[in-house]
């Protein structure tokens, strides 16, 4: 790297904790990077971990859905016959401009299909965000200055996004074109998979864009440009390659192992073409039209273009220090959207386990009472409570391999759910157990377990809760496999895994809504209290005390990400029936936080 000595470069890999300097010669030519200061680095270095670990999960996707069997132009034909429909379904705009169809998806008809829940979960996504994950896989392709309701996706762009980049699934890659063609791949089977798990792919797409959303504004807010990266990241002869990347970002700068190293470079070289161009890097590094707007809001609105328009902000006059870096991340990383894609997230994530829980129901006879066997199969050692080792060892024995952690986050979620509930909740006749301590559930815990989420936040469904309770309990083994024979306790196992890897999921995105380089929890609490009630209060006052549905569904409307559909299933879970007209602050912010005691596990990015 030119101005850097290689004596320098060695010490530095000899002293991984040296925090990075790069500093430029004095006749250095435009573009060679200056110092990085800590804040900037920092930020830096959160999303080369986020791009990496984000890809490497979407390779999983990537996989899975390859491994279905679908040749890529018969993925792109369903695909474009779905949009189609979508479009005729809601009367919107197809394509127009004399483009076939075929050829390309337009965002428009896409962002609508993508919404709706036919075939599949719904999956929210702005026209912006869906022009900055699809053509990212393309570099002839561009929306800049152009209407994004006309631009779309072409099959040269769905390969790239669709097909595994790794090098060890080259023979994977190369056996879809070749694979045989499906004698009816429009069947309603094929469409189902198809559908779940392209939509599955798109999702961890905009997760991994959305999640670099804070370190992208922190970049932009410490005026690092994506030009200024892409030196770093270049090599002596100023070519991005993958070498460069692992020089930089594992030996110098100590952020990656080799293999987050590797992945980093298959995110930004998604065209593989074995070299990393600065539009490549762009795609990562610039703020997308609503971050560029947060960050106009925070920072002000006469910050003229600079980098090419890449990155926008400008320099804040503040003190220095902690506090100062702790108030300005804090202004830009919150914008109300992040907490509406959480709560997307979480009704996405209950729909497979409430599906699973009604399956399990119509198994068992309507007369018995699910809660009380289940208790009963669980509490193997009649210690009249259920404690998570013995879900754990249930789901071993049964040849499901859910980690202990996972069982842990279900029953914690659980405990605080019903803790929530009136004590009346529960059976007539039926009473819990002696236990008290975090760990363990009782029959009033089962409860609440087995019942569907929906019902639960439902005041007027409580009786459904008792209705179940209401029968005798079985004393031997014998009898609860009688009443629950193998195939009821399959889909009970079915439960129980789709549950607990779900109460981990919105542990962890709970988590990360709340951990912000630099800045206190309290901190952060406060600055996500103050965005809920800005929702019904413009000013966010402390007099606001509740959210109204009239204002969280028009704030949702103008988001434009989110379809009626989805406004409904967001307003259930926060509220428990979308007929009930206001949430308390307090409520909603018991929905998307984790709680402030018990300490909830955090969850490294590397």
């Amino acid at each position: 790297m030119a101005g850097v000595s290689a004596e320098f470069l060695q010490q530095l890999r000899l002293c991984p904790d040296v925090p990075l300097q790069t500093t430029a010669a004095p006749d250095a030519e435009p573009g060679v990077p200056g110092a990085l200061d800590q804040p900037a680095e920092e930020a830096l270095v959160r999303l080369l971990r986020t791009a990496a670990d984000g890809e490497a999960l979407v390779e999983q996707r990537r996989v899975r859905f390859c491994q279905i069997g679908l040749r890529p132009e018969e993925a792109f034909t369903l695909l474009s016959q779905a949009v189609v429909a979508a479009c005729e379904s809601t009367q919107a705009e197809g394509p127009e401009h004399g483009d076939s169809l075929l050829d390309r998806i337009p965002f428009c008809g896409l962002q609508r299909w993508l919404s709706s829940s036919e075939n599949g979960f719904p999956v929210a996504a702005s026209l912006q965000e869906l022009a900055r994950v699809l053509q990212r896989t393309g570099r002839s392709s561009s929306c800049e200055g152009g209407d994004l309701r006309y631009d779309g996706l072409r099959y040269q762009d769905f390969v790239a996004l669709a097909l595994p980049r790794d090098n060890l699934h080259a023979v994977l890659r190369s056996s879809v074109f070749t694979a045989e063609r499906h004698a009816d791949f429009e069947g309603s089977a094929v469409i189902a998979v198809f559908v779940r798990s392209f939509k599955q792919l798109l999702q961890e797409e905009l997760e991994v864009f959305r999640h670099a959303s804070s370190a992208r504004q922190d970049l932009a807010a410490a005026m690092v440009s994506s030009s200024k990266i892409f030196a770093l990241l270049s090599g002596s002869d100023r070519r991005c390659n993958a070498t460069s990347v692992a020089a930089f970002a594992t030996d110098l700068l100590g952020a990656l192992n080799f293999d987050q190293s590797s992945a980093l470079f298959r995110r930004l070289d998604a065209g593989r073409n074995g070299e990393v161009l600065l539009d490549d890097l762009t795609f990562l590094v610039s703020l997308s039209e609503q971050e560029a707007n947060d960050f106009d809001k925070a920072v002000g609105d006469d910050w003229p273009d600079w980098d090419g328009g890449a990155l926008r902000g400008r320099a804040v006059e503040e003190p220095e220090g902690s506090a100062a870096l702790a108030e300005t991340t804090l202004r830009l990383s919150f914008p109300i959207t992040e907490v509406f894609t959480l709560l997307m997230r979480m009704c996405n994530l209950e729909m497979p386990v409430d599906a699973a829980k009604a399956r399990f129901k119509s198994l068992v006879p309507s007369e018995v009472c699910l809660s009380a066997v289940v208790f009963k199969l669980l509490d193997r050692g009649v210690k009249g409570y259920v404690a998570h080792t013995d879900i754990w060892q249930v789901l071993q024995q049964a040849g499901r391999d859910v980690p202990l952690d996972t069982v842990s986050a279900l029953v914690k979620e659980v405990k605080e759910f019903s803790g929530r509930l009136p004590p009346g909740l529960g059976s007539a006749g039926v009473e819990d157990g002696p236990a008290s301590f975090s760990m363990a559930l009782t029959l009033r815990d089962l409860c609440c377990l087995l019942l569907p989420g929906k019902v639960l936040r439902t005041m007027r469904s409580f009786a459904v809760a008792e209705m179940w309770c209401e029968a005798e309990s079985w004393s031997t083994m014998q009898a609860i496999e009688d009443v629950l024979p193998s195939q009821a306790r399959v889909a009970l196992f079915e439960v129980l895994e789709l549950a607990a890897e779900a109460a981990e999921e919105v542990e962890r995105l709970r988590n990360e809504l709340i951990q912000v380089h630099g800045c206190p929890t309290s901190n952060v609490r406060e600055a996500i209290a103050r965005a809920v009630r800005s929702i019904s209060a413009p000013f966010a006052s402390l007099e606001c005390t509740d959210v109204l549905s009239q204002d969280f569904r028009h704030l949702l409307r103008q988001q434009s990400c989110w379809s009626d559909e989805d406004s409904d299933l967001m307003w259930a879970r926060l509220s428990g029936s979308t007929a009930i007209a206001e949430v308390p602050v307090e409520q909603f912010l018991e929905v998307v936080l984790p709680p402030e005691t018990g300490g909830g596990r955090r969850h490294p990015r590397r």
